[in-house]
């Protein structure tokens, strides 16, 4: 794996001196095997860990998502001794008793562009800080172990994997909360203590700057470059990330095959060309510096799984595929979708009561609240029960308020930081077709001029 140690052009980044790819350091034996299959996750624990394997069956209680593909392994007998002496980054040794381990690989959801390479590197490193971070808090378990990984690039046509810990028996909390009406709020009160603890904790040295995860020379968890979106960094500030965002997005309109650069509506290209040629950096100046915070970046109820004994109690993080080191307002912006008390893009026509809602606060339980906004949601089954959904966002903003957490309500720079992400998305054409036929491709410029030419005039009267 290479990383830039130059500057990107669109934002200072850090010069990663000391950076030196793990290395694969365990035995290798090329795999006829199709990679990603249960056969390649057998040969994984057979031929290279040389474990005595019973059997293996997918798990896609651990692919919500669709960006892994995971495989269950279960062992001929517990080991009946401790692995070696771990000789990778990010790993620990395989401990007595082990019988059930889980073969993960990336999964190829359209939604997930990163590299196999990058993937892995991030995912295992990520879980390493995560597990410093929880250690000796009711999630100290929910870190799965790492016992061997690779980034794939050992072999040609290899694909990368990690191996982990599997936990005792196990069902998904969505499934439970969904349920368990009683338990709700406990479970809330966990995700927002969750949040606490990745809010409070200062990033060590080599991982205070904005990206994604890495390891240094020697072995300590980094930031490194990004990978999805494909920005470059890392970055010294979040200012220079945010810059790096918005060229990376008008870089992408010029390929765009729908807009082509908003090369046919002069008056907006006019108006798009000044605010990148000064209002860009006037909007920068009103971010101030904050300290970096670890994001999961899917804080959601499926990324859960809770013990079936223990009833609600979260025993098993899923999914660290979108981890980043970032600003603490990502965690917003990226999670809570399934609780209703993610901060949506300002002009998103769906999901205006749910912006002000983060924003503003949600009514009193005693409030009779106009959910006539969420209709096409509830049709297109992107919330399944408005009046259900928004007493969820509600208990979910009590939770966090009990935990002392910071939300975006308490943040000066939410609604600027949030109209920033919609003028970058509208500024790439995000959310229009590429390549449309032509007796789609008029209605689809015309919307997306009318949505961008809206950002534009938000960002004017926020860095007058």
């Amino acid at each position: 794996m290479d990383y830039p140690d130059t500057p990107n052009s669109t934002g200072s980044t850090i010069i990663l001196d000391n950076f030196t790819p793990p290395l694969l350091q365990l035995p290798t034996r090329p795999s006829t095997e199709e990679p990603g299959s249960i056969g390649h996750a057998k040969h994984i624990i057979r031929d290279i860990l040389q474990l005595p394997l019973a059997r293996a069956e997918k798990c896609p209680l651990l692919d919500p998502h669709g960006s892994t593909v995971s495989y269950l392994v279960e062992l001929h007998s517990p080991i009946p001794h401790a692995g070696l002496a771990p000789v990778q980054f990010g790993t620990v040794r395989t401990p007595i008793d082990t019988h059930r381990l889980i073969v993960q690989f990336k999964g190829s959801n359209r939604q997930n562009p990163m590299s196999d390479a990058f993937w892995a590197r991030n995912k295992v490193a990520a879980m390493k800080l995560a597990r410093e971070i929880l250690h000796n808090t009711p999630f100290d378990i929910a870190v799965p172990d790492v016992y061997a990984w690779s980034d794939g690039a050992g072999q040609p046509g290899d694909k990368a994997w990690v191996v982990q810990s599997a936990t005792r028996k196990w069902e998904p909390l969505a499934q439970h909360f969904r349920r368990n009406e009683q338990d709700q709020e406990f479970v809330l009160d966990q995700i927002a203590e969750l949040q606490g603890y990745f809010q409070e904790y200062k990033m060590p040295r080599p991982a205070q700057g904005y990206g994604s995860f890495g390891f240094d020379s020697a072995g300590q968890v980094c930031v490194a470059p990004m990978e999805n979106p494909n920005i470059g960094g890392p970055f010294t500030s979040i200012r220079d990330m945010m810059r790096a965002e918005y060229m990376f997005e008008l870089s992408r309109c010029e390929q765009h095959g729908t807009i082509r650069g908003w090369s046919d509506k002069p008056e907006l290209k006019r108006k798009l060309d000044e605010f990148t040629t000064t209002g860009l950096e006037k909007l920068l100046n009103k971010i101030p510096d904050v300290k970096p915070q670890f994001t999961l970046n899917k804080i959601e109820l499926s990324n859960f799984m809770c013990d079936l004994f223990l009833e609600s109690r979260i025993i098993y993080i899923v999914d660290f595929s979108y981890a980043t080191i970032s600003h603490p307002l990502t965690e917003f912006f990226n999670s809570y979708h399934s609780m209703f008390g993610n901060l949506p893009l300002p002009l998103d026509p769906d999901w205006g009561l749910l912006y002000r809602s983060v924003l503003e606060g949600f009514e009193k339980e005693s409030v009779d609240v106009d959910l006539r906004e969420l209709d096409n949601p509830a049709c297109a089954r992107r919330v399944k029960d408005p009046e259900f959904s928004y007493a969820m966002g509600r208990d979910l903003y009590a939770a966090f308020k009990r935990a002392g957490i910071a939300t975006p309500r308490k943040m000066r720079v939410a609604r600027i930081m949030a109209t920033f992400r919609g003028l970058c998305a509208a500024v790439g054409g995000r959310d229009l077709f590429q390549w449309a036929p032509d007796m789609f491709a008029k209605q689809e410029i015309e919307e997306g001029t009318e949505v961008l030419g809206k950002y534009l005039s938000f960002m004017e009267r926020l860095v007058d």
